[in-house]
């Protein structure tokens, strides 16, 4: 999948509480910028054809869509994956895009880039990794 997907959050409507041990602290700091109003929905860059087929043992599912059915998912407190690159912005996947052109195709490109104007969260997956590591998962 290329470009900037949705996916709905699994379990409770506030994700990040699945997220943290502590809860409340890193809770009451908790708002995504770019998608307030919807916190069951998570929007973010992708760039990849291998995904997750079957949780690892004692994984707990997080985010699924059609698209991607594991999006993310924790282990305990120690692991948390996302799918998804939070890390990306959309003038990194741009550039990306553009170089592999050739390696993607010409139609999965365009309409790739074409999402790209799309608001992402990953402001708000970064604040919930900093939580998971400060508060052990």
């Amino acid at each position: 999948g290329l470009g900037v997907h949705r996916t709905r959050w699994v379990g409770p409507s506030r994700p990040s509480q699945t997220l943290t041990a502590a809860g409340a602290e890193a809770n009451s700091e908790f708002k995504s910028e770019s998608n307030a109003e919807d916190t069951a929905e998570i929007r973010l860059l992708y760039s990849h054809q291998d995904q997750v087929q079957r949780l690892p043992k004692g994984a707990s599912l997080l985010a699924s869509s059609d698209f991607c059915p594991h999006a993310a998912f924790k282990i305990d407190h120690r692991v948390l994956c996302f799918q998804g690159h939070p890390e990306f912005t959309p003038d990194y996947s741009r550039r990306l895009l553009q170089r592999r052109i050739s390696a993607i195709g010409e139609e999965r490109c365009r309409q790739a880039l074409a999402t790209l104007d799309q608001p992402t969260d990953e402001a708000e997956i970064g604040r919930m990794l900093l939580a998971f590591i400060k508060n052990g998962g």
